[in-house]
């Protein structure tokens, strides 16, 4: 047979690799003219014999020596493609199991609906017409679907009680469900709340916290216990009794202590007036100045003309005089 060539070192239009026999022979037509003729030796050697007269009709290139590599992208060229919707389908149709572009094109001839182009193998003596129409039969059978299921015999027919079995074998008691879930839930068991240690004092803390808090002014001998505060008496509405009232009283006559006498308060100096007096004033400031000295008798005053009177009003310069003379100290006879 020879040896076998990987496919996966040439680059390929689905680029999946094949393997391609070697040696192989084929010739390329169109229709059942034969264009070239391919063969390809166990030393990947490739020669092609061109047949046709009209260099355009030629599929793989001219211009320089073809290698293995040309044969692979040829190949590739006229085959369906893989991993479309139709592949599996295509495949089963052809009797093959996995996507081979060579197994493929054995089985194809290359033909496509694109072109009349189409190849025969060494040893195949089909023509076109056989060609297509083998093609045309397996492009009609792609759109319908392809039985693959693999089919058994039939299975003897189940009792009775197998037919209940198989009913009932995933049979669910509602009834037991529904009545579990409207069981009234059991309520909680409440546990007591434990007293809390932190709500009672002794007699000493209180007493501790009440001189730290300054309070209370207690005795510094703290051993002799503390007496109970008098209850408050409630109020009378404004009424005293009799026991009351002759209790504020004595306290009010008492004679108070001798206290030293307050400090006279310095009284604010009145703005002047601007010169104006009325005259009641002036009279009695006049009155004040005349009276005599204690405990001499001051000598009788030089009269003094009356001026008439100003309505009230004198100059700060006569009110400023008359208080010289009024405050002057009288002096002593002997």
């Amino acid at each position: 047979m020879g040896s076998v060539l990987k496919g996966n070192r040439y680059r390929l239009v689905d680029n999946r690799s094949f393997e391609l026999p070697l040696p192989v022979k084929y010739e390329l037509l169109k229709e059942d003219s034969t264009i070239a003729e391919y063969e390809i030796s166990d030393k990947e050697q490739v020669t092609c014999r061109i047949i046709t007269k009209h260099k355009e009709e030629m599929l793989t290139p001219i211009q320089r020596p073809l290698d293995i590599s040309d044969i692979y992208y040829f190949f590739s060229c006229r085959v369906f493609q893989d991993k479309t919707p139709f592949t599996l389908t295509e495949l089963s149709l052809l009797g093959l199991e996995k996507y081979n572009v060579y197994d493929i094109i054995r089985k194809t001839r290359g033909v496509t609906p694109f072109d009349t182009y189409w190849l025969r193998f060494d040893g195949d003596n089909c023509d076109y017409e056989t060609a297509k129409t083998t093609w045309d039969n397996l492009m009609s059978r792609v759109g319908a679907p392809v039985d693959n299921t693999v089919k058994s015999e039939p299975a003897a027919p189940k009792s009775d009680a197998d037919v209940n079995e198989i009913l009932h074998q995933h049979k669910v008691d509602v009834a037991a469900k529904f009545a579990a879930q409207t069981e009234p839930a059991q309520a909680p068991v409440l546990q007591e709340p434990e007293p809390v240690a932190n709500n009672t004092m002794s007699a000493e803390e209180i007493e501790a916290l009440l001189l730290k808090s300054g309070l209370t002014d207690l005795a510094a001998d703290n051993d002799e216990p503390e007496k109970p505060a008098p209850a408050e008496e409630k109020s009378s509405g404004g009424m005293m009794s009799q026991e009351a009232i002759e209790a504020m009283l004595a306290a009010t006559s008492a004679p108070a202590e001798s206290e030293p006498a307050p400090e006279p308060t310095l009284v604010e100096e009145k703005p002047a007036s601007g010169g104006k007096m009325s005259q009641e004033d002036i009279e009695k400031m006049l009155a004040a100045a005349s009276a005599p000295a204690e405990p001499e008798p001051a000598p009788e005053p030089a009269p003094v003309e009356e001026k008439p009177a100003s309505g009230g009003k004198m100059s700060q310069e006569d009110i400023e005089k008359m208080l010289a003379a009024a405050s002057a100290p009288a002096d002593t006879e002997q």
